[in-house]
């Protein structure tokens, strides 16, 4: 039985805690109605600016409005003549509106909803943070060295205790952990598909997988990461199944499966020399049939 790797990355899940100054900017519209002047401070709140300029410390900006088009009296009269109720008409904001990276949107008590950045100088991946009430980072949605995206939703009591689902390069997978200690992993290695499951630690207990084969295989491993016992296709035998069973050092020592010739079979080596109910059983277990 061969020794399996755990798949080469399980993505990288950053997320920093550092809050980072606001700087937010808006295209206005080209009329000088299709827009008000703002402030934002320190404290990354806009406010509207009424007049003369704005306090110390503060930076004034131009944000771009939109208003709902008036219905046209006339279809409104046309309207009421076909007894139809009135549908006023709105048109989508102006193309040109937009924010630039970093800003935040926060709550009328000043607490952060949803923090956007580019990532770099705030210390954190590029991509947008959404906050609780009590502003804790529950989700995020970046792209890690501009290689995929990963998205990663934990939970607000401990922001360790997480889902997280990424593209990233060559890695495709869904990850599982709970306090920072991986619980479960569904993916893919370079030979197809892999379900991995943990109890502590970054070694798995259980895993589903393909074989370089192309045969399916449920392996059970040892504390120390050691395949101790294995169902699979088997090798010997195509599209039976075959059970093997391992010593702590991974060398199989019982074997059972199905040959045309005899049926079931089944082989166990005992103090080097090998038994065996039946003979020809696809073993695959290391073993010399001469001994």
């Amino acid at each position: 039985m061969k020794s399996l790797s755990r798949p080469g990355t399980l993505f990288a899940l950053l997320l920093g805690s550092a809050a980072a100054a606001l700087a937010a900017y808006a295209v206005a519209a080209p009329d000088e109605e299709d827009y008000v002047d703002v402030c934002v401070g320190k404290d990354r709140i806009l406010r509207l600016l009424e007049s003369g300029p704005c306090a110390a410390g503060e930076r004034r900006l131009k944000v771009s409005l939109w208003q709902p088009e008036e219905p046209d009296e006339d279809d409104d009269d046309d309207d009421a003549d076909e007894g139809s109720p009135e549908k006023p008409v709105t048109k989508a904001p102006p193309a040109g509106n937009r924010f630039v990276a970093p800003f935040e949107v926060v709550d009328g008590a000043g607490q952060t909803i949803l923090y956007v950045t580019e990532g770099g100088g705030d210390g954190r991946t590029r991509g947008a943070y959404i906050y609780t009430s009590s502003e804790q980072p529950v989700v995020a949605i970046t792209t890690p060295g501009n290689s995929g995206g990963l998205v990663r939703v934990s939970q607000a009591e401990s922001i360790d205790t997480r889902v997280s689902i990424g593209a990233l390069g060559g890695s495709l997978g869904l990850l599982v952990s709970r306090e920072d200690q991986t619980q479960a992993y569904v993916g893919r290695n370079e030979y197809g598909g892999v379900v991995q499951v943990f109890s502590s630690g970054d070694k798995p207990r259980t895993a589903l997988l393909t074989e370089p084969d192309g045969r399916g295989s449920v392996v059970v491993f040892s504390g120390s990461g050691t395949p101790i016992a294995s169902i699979a296709e088997s090798d010997k035998v195509t599209g039976t199944g075959r059970l093997t069973a391992a010593d702590p050092s991974g060398n199989g020592v019982f074997s059972a499966g199905w040959t045309p010739d005899t049926g079931g079979n089944a082989c166990v080596i005992r103090k080097g020399r090998l038994w065996c109910v039946g003979v020809n059983i696809p073993l695959g277990i290391g073993a010399n049939p001469g001994q």
